[in-house]
Order: C-alpha cells, then structure tokens, then sequence
C-alpha cells in the first residue's frame, strides 16, 4: 500500500528536550502573566487546558500531570486531530502518550513513515513549539465603501464552480504526485492571466519536490504591511492512491482564493494582499509551515492571514461560516466578522475562541507569532464525503449559494483589512481600455458577441486563452462593428479574451457554462 511519510523533520536540526511534556488543567488565558508561565513552552492549547515543556513542573501552580519525562526528542512526538462523528477511534501509527476528546499525541516509533488520510484521522502533524505574538492594531469596520461592495457584487458563482471543476478533473491533488505539480502550474497560470505577479515557492518533503502557489498585489502606501487569503491546494483520501477529487476539501477553498485574487486584481491596496495556494497541508501543514517559518526569519509583517479551508457543506439549520481564532487573533476575527455582515449579512457567521483547532494552514501562522483565522463549514465533522471519491462538486449542488456567499465574505473581510484607494487600472476596475471591449452573454454556452468600441473604424486582434495560457480561438476586430463567435466545441471553464490594436490593448474575462 502506498503511503505518505508523516514529516518529522522540521526546517532546522531536531529538537531534543530535557524537559518533561506536561498537561496544566487551566484555560491559557488566565496564566499567561504569571511567573511560573513565563518558564513553558507551550506546544498545544485547547480552551480549557494546554500542553507544555517544563523544566521544573513543580513550579507550576496549577493543576498538572506529567504526559512524559524528559529528555525526548520532540521531533518524535506527533499531534493528532481525530474527526467527531467518523465512529470508533482508529488504530493511530504510533504510540498514544496523550487522548482527550478528539485530540490524541503519539509517539513515532524510529520516525516510521505514517499513512495519510486515514479514515476517522482529520490530521497528523508534527508537535510543535508555539510562540505567539502581539495583537496586530485593526481598526474597527464603520464605514461602507462602495469599492469593496463592488469587488463583493463581482463575485462569480460560475467561475468558482469552474475551478473546482478544474481542480477536480485531476483525479487527485495528493501531494506527492505529478498531478499535483500540474495543479500547482495551472494556479501560477492562472494568476498570470489575470494579471497578477506570482511564483511557485519550492520545499521538500521526505525528498519529493513541491510548491506553494503565491500572488501579490504590492501595497501603494504601506507595502511592508501584509495581509493574507490562503488555502491548501492538495486532496487525499483512503487509501491516499484512490481517486482524491478534494471539491470540498480543498478545490472550494483554492477557488475562493482565486475568485478573491480575480475580483481584487482591479483595484489598489494600501497594504500588501497576497494569495496563496499551499502544498502538503494533508499530511502536516507542511507547506504553510514552510511559509510562515521563512517569512518569521525574513522579518514578514504579516497584519492578518484567512485561510478558507471546506465551504461547500450546508446542511439545513447548519448554514453557517464558522471561523476559530486564538488569544493573538481576536482583533482580526473580530475586523472580519463585521466586514463579513456589513456586505454579506445574508450569510451566517460565527466566530469563537478556539486554540485548538490547529487542524489546517492556519495554526502554522498561530505557530509563528502572526493573527490569523479559520473559515469552515460548520457541520465539517457531518460531511460524509470528506477524504472519500464522493468529495465532488455534484455531491454539493443542493447547497449554493452558500460558497458563494462564503467567497464574497471573505472577499469583503480582506478587501476592508487592505483599504482599497482606487482602480488599478488592470483587468478591469476603471481601467480605459477594459471598458472598450464588450463580450455577452457572459458567462455563456454557444454564441458569443464580441464588441471594441471607443475607436470608430480602428482594426484589432483578438485571441482567446484557455487558462493554461494557450490560444484556443483568435479573430480580427473592426471597432464598433460587432463579431459573433461560436464557442459551442470549447470545454467549460474561464477564458481570457484579449485584443490589442495600434493605439491600445486590453482584456475580459470570459466564463463558458453547460
């Protein structure tokens, strides 16, 4: 059978610790400004009790138990996040040292590869250090801006129903395939096309070479200030060479950051807003920790991160974004929910404090000293094609438009972190040359219209470029005179139409449906 190896090795050397693994039976919040915390290392949190190194447990004044006596090396130890509601409780690659509620520490025996995507396993990542850190000043949202409400009503259910399609026609985005890789450069593509500077961040894992996907529009007035929509673009499931179509988990997530990337392109930030697709989040976060550990070296201001993680899942009664957040990260999860009910309020929205939920790229910011959230599904743990063959964009199609709603929130909570200034000029937003040209219906099925106006008699050239960045159809344009164009045998999905002539250039999205 094939398998995943679990990452046991960080960045750095392993981590051998002297000190022993304790359990202090006491909510974090309450302790953090005593004496005898300062002298911890905390590697996990949980609302009501949190998990730690300590040299000297005697000091602690609280109550404690010891998990195991040093020295062990940490690099060893593994957290595992089991899911609610996926019956017993399966066998775990490794020694249990440590369950509670659906939280368990094992042990690897000898750094033993682990398989991935097991049933009733929702995660198993290494154990790791966390060191939290300030609260980042986020202004309250008061005022409604007609920009952001315009970035929200730009929001397409259609081109977020086409890259998840996309994504799934893989057949798996497991991360150690080639299909993944081929994912990975169609994203890079993709941002390319929309006129969005972006690059494949490389890492290794267990020998395998992989990417994250980033993209950035540069802030105009505090570029060193960043804020971050993220999810991850890789799938599993069991066992991890079964077909992995991930619609849900996580081609839903990957297509709000695109859709988000596609509608802001068109405007100008005061900060930097990045968009990024990680690797290997399915078998330890091993791409976004990668991320957040290069960017903590780097000396990255990283102001908020949201990372969308499954939002296709509605049943009735449980339609509802929920987004966790930790003590660094109440500010900005606060920020978010009130841009999210200023320009969606007709999507339900819950935050809450919930240390624990480290189950996907989020926790690798949390890890590292950077605010940031969690947008899921409420019912997640009720999914019941979760890591299966039935993840695909048809089990959900009961449930729109509630991903869609989820997008345009998370469109609206980011867009109001990064303060819009004005259009950019690009793809749209104000842009002279965007306006000029014309293409209906769109989305569309069969015939289109395609019009150039604004240069009375002016010849152009027109090409079509499927998202892989080939031309699938070029004609020549007269301006003002309109062009029908059949597009019948052309495969669903998004297309970028661009003209040029001698005096200008420009480009239009266009989306072709069933």
């Amino acid at each position: 059978m094939f398998q995943v190896p679990l990452l046991l090795a960080a960045l750095a050397p392993g981590q051998e610790a002297a000190a022993d693994l304790v359990l202090v039976d006491a909510d974090i919040r309450t302790v953090e400004s005593t004496e005898w915390y300062a002298g911890l290392e905390v590697v996990f949190r949980d609302v009501e009790y949190f998990i730690a190194l300590s040299e000297d447990p005697a000091r602690i004044d609280a109550s404690c138990n010891t998990i195991l006596e040093g020295p062990f090396d940490l690099d060893d130890l593994a957290l595992v996040h089991l899911s609610p509601g996926h019956g017993a409780r399966p066998g775990l690659p490794g020694e249990v040292i440590f369950e509670r509620g659906d939280v368990a520490i094992i042990r690897i025996d000898g750094g033993t590869p682990a398989p991935a995507g097991m049933p009733g396993v929702r995660l198993v990542a290494p154990l790791r250090v966390i060191t939290p850190g300030a609260q980042a000043a986020i202004p309250a949202v008061v005022d409604f801006d007609a920009m952001i409400d315009d970035m929200v009503a730009a929001v397409s259910e259609d081109s977020i129903m086409a890259v998840i399609r996309h994504l799934e026609d893989y057949g798996t985005r497991l991360c150690t395939s080639p299909e993944y890789d081929q994912a990975a450069e169609w994203v890079d593509t993709w941002f390319g096309l929309h006129w969005i500077s972006s690059y494949q961040q490389q890492f290794y894992f267990y020998g395998d070479q992989m990417s994250n996907v980033i993209a950035e529009i540069p802030g105009r007035i505090s570029p060193d200030s960043i804020y971050i929509i993220c999810a991850h673009l890789d799938s599993i499931t069991w066992p991890p060479e079964d077909t992995a179509p991930g619609a849900d988990d996580n081609a839903s997530g990957s297509a709000a950051v695109l859709e988000a990337a596609r509608v802001m392109a068109r405007y100008n930030f005061r900060y930097t807003v990045r968009f990024i697709c990680f690797g290997a989040e399915e078998v330890g976060l091993v791409g976004s920790d990668y991320y957040a550990q290069t960017a903590s070296q780097a000396g990255d201001r990283i102001l908020g991160v949201l990372n969308l993680d499954m939002i296709l899942f509605a049943p009735a009664g449980y339609d509802t974004l929920w987004i966790p957040y930790d003590s660094q990260s109440e500010a900005l999860a606060g920020a978010i929910e009130q841009a999210m009910a200023m320009y969606v309020p007709a999507l339900d929205v819950v935050t809450e404090y919930d240390p624990s939920a480290t189950y996907s790229d989020h926790s690798s910011f949390w890890s590292r000293g950077y605010p940031a959230v969690l947008g899921i599904e409420y019912a997640v743990d009720d999914n019941p094609y979760y890591h299966s063959e039935a993840d695909t964009l048809s089990s959900y199609s009961g449930f729109w438009p509630f991903g869609t709603d989820c997008v345009r929130a998370s469109v609206a909570a980011l867009a109001t972190l990064a303060r819009p200034t004005g259009p950019s000029g690009i793809g749209g937003g104000g842009a002279a040359s965007q306006s000029l040209l014309h293409v209906s219906p769109n989305p569309a099925s069969g015939t289109i219209e395609i019009t150039l106006d604004g240069m009375p008699g002016e010849a152009a050239e027109c090409a079509i470029f499927g998202m892989d960045g080939r031309v699938v159809a070029g004609c020549p344009l007269t301006c003002g005179t309109p062009l029908e164009l059949d597009v019948t045998l052309l495969p669903r999905g998004v297309y970028v139409v661009r003209w040029e002539s001698a005096s200008a250039s420009g480009a239009a999205r266009l989306v072709l449906i069933d």
